[in-house]
């Protein structure tokens, strides 16, 4: 006929071909939580290799102390969020670019047969990394984390263009 097949206009840079893939439950729980969780999805070694990486990075974690710490944002200070009021979390970015072997684990992520499938579901096939990857460790004491971003600015008002919707069982995203 004259046309391409969708097949043969794929490069290197496109997503990973993955079945769109949620259950209804699992769709329900992120409908109602905003999150997904998707137990067993890596296994032992994929683990492994990621903590293996973690741990040799380690001195690169940072503590978000004093007005660094998250916790309070956006007005949206928090007893229950607050831990000790001292102890910051700990960040650490970077991971993408670490040496080899370090980054495989991590890039394994961002196509990961689980994770492509879910994401092709929620934001549609073509969904971009919108920042890089981060690391938040805690220890005894450390403040909690609020989920952030999306339909809220920072003045509590909302961002439209950014919010997420369900109309007659199809979700949208703007992650």
């Amino acid at each position: 006929s004259g046309h391409l097949s969708s097949a043969a206009l794929r490069n290197r840079h496109d997503v990973p071909l993955a079945e769109a893939g949620l259950t209804a439950a699992q769709k329900y729980m992120f409908d109602l939580n905003g999150f997904l969780v998707i137990r067993g999805a890596f296994d032992a070694d994929l683990v492994a290799r990621a903590n293996g990486a973690i741990d040799h990075h380690a001195d690169t974690l940072h503590e978000r102390t004093g007005q660094l710490r998250t916790s309070g944002l956006y007005g949206r200070e928090s007893a229950q969020l607050a831990g000790d009021g001292t102890t910051g979390r700990f960040d650490m970015g970077g991971m993408l670019g670490w040496r080899a072997p370090h980054r495989e684990p991590f890039r394994e992520l961002l196509t990961h047969p689980a994770v492509a499938g879910a994401l092709n579901e929620l934001v549609g096939v073509g969904y971009r990394l919108d920042h890089s990857p981060l690391l938040i460790a805690q220890e005894r004491g450390s403040e909690g984390h609020t989920l952030h971003g999306g339909a809220v600015t920072e003045s509590g008002e909302p961002a439209w263009p950014l919010a997420y919707e369900c109309r007659h069982g199809q979700m949208r995203n703007q992650l």
